[in-house]
């Protein structure tokens, strides 16, 4: 890790979100966590750090499926195969090493290794959560080779994808915003963004990319610009071009930022007190903070 690093503040929606679910959750993820990978950091460091890791079984399926699309389309220019057999192979090579990763709980020795929050908490068995992987898999795999949107990007050529790997990132009323788009390509002059979203802030993230195209392309034109919202349900795949207004969202943007900063000290610190707990004990049964969060009253 970079010593010289520093923990500024910054705006994405995975922050807004949690800021809105539990600030205490907020620190512990943002703050509390920071220097957690530091062999001499505080235990309570190194525990926040170990638990913003953990993720849910859902949110799982996800990274595999979007790390799969990623690695079929780089693979593209190397591969024989159609994009969907690509992805198939790529989905079952991720599953097989992120399997393997659990059974051998290296998570233990490296937070950042796959761990699911059932697991560590113990509220499944390993041996459920791998033939729930496994199956959601494999029918995932199956409604996505059969799409439109696989086959309409499987006939684009190779450089058209513009970001097949990093977030992206603007500056807005000096705030730093990060927006994640699962993939993003340029072809006949239509600037277009994939998400591959099941939770309820689908249209919140498009208008959120939609806002970076605003700020970040020069010649943009709304019309030119296209977000792909993907959503799986047991009859197919479909997706849905719905947005929230950028300007909508820039206002909350800023308004959010201008609170979550409020909790910080004159120098940009931050402390514990300042940052309350949830009132809502169903919030605290489902946080993967729970087990640090009581030790600190």
């Amino acid at each position: 890790m970079n010593q010289t690093s520093k923990n500024s503040f910054s705006w994405s929606f995975s922050r807004y979100n949690l800021y809105k679910f539990c600030e205490r959750a907020y620190f512990f993820h943002y703050y509390g966590s920071w220097n957690g990978w530091d062999t001499y950091a505080p235990e309570l460091t190194k525990d926040a750090f170990r638990l913003k890791h953990l993720i849910s079984k859902k949110l799982w399926l996800n990274i595999i499926l979007k790390k799969s699309l990623l690695n079929a389309i780089n693979n593209k220019p190397y591969s024989n195969n159609t994009l969907a057999a690509e992805f198939k192979d790529q989905t079952y090579k991720v599953l097989s090493s992120d399997i393997n990763s659990i059974s051998l709980e290296e998570w233990e020795n490296d937070p950042k290794k796959t761990c699911i929050d059932e697991l560590y908490y113990k509220e499944n068995s390993i041996e459920d959560v791998i033939k729930w992987i496994r199956h959601e898999t494999t029918e995932k795999i199956k409604i996505f080779q059969e799409s439109k949107l696989l086959c309409k990007l499987s006939n684009l050529p190779y450089p058209a994808f513009s970001n097949t790997s990093s977030p992206l990132s603007f500056t807005m009323n000096n705030i730093k915003v990060w927006c994640s788009p699962d993939l993003t390509w340029n072809y006949h002059g239509k600037i277009n963004f994939l998400n591959l979203n099941n939770s309820n802030g689908w249209s919140f993230l498009a208008g959120l990319n939609m806002l970076y195209a605003e700020q970040c392309h020069k010649n943009h034109i709304p019309s030119n610009t296209v977000c792909h919202t993907v959503f799986f349900d047991k009859n197919g795949c479909y997706t849905v071009y719905g947005i929230r207004s950028p300007k909508e969202i820039s206002d909350i943007i800023t308004d959010s930022s201008e609170e979550m900063r409020s909790r910080l000290t004159h120098n940009q610190k931050a402390y514990i007190e300042n940052f309350c707990k949830t009132v809502k004990q169903k919030k605290c049964q489902t946080c993967r903070f729970k087990a640090i969060c009581l030790k600190n009253p």
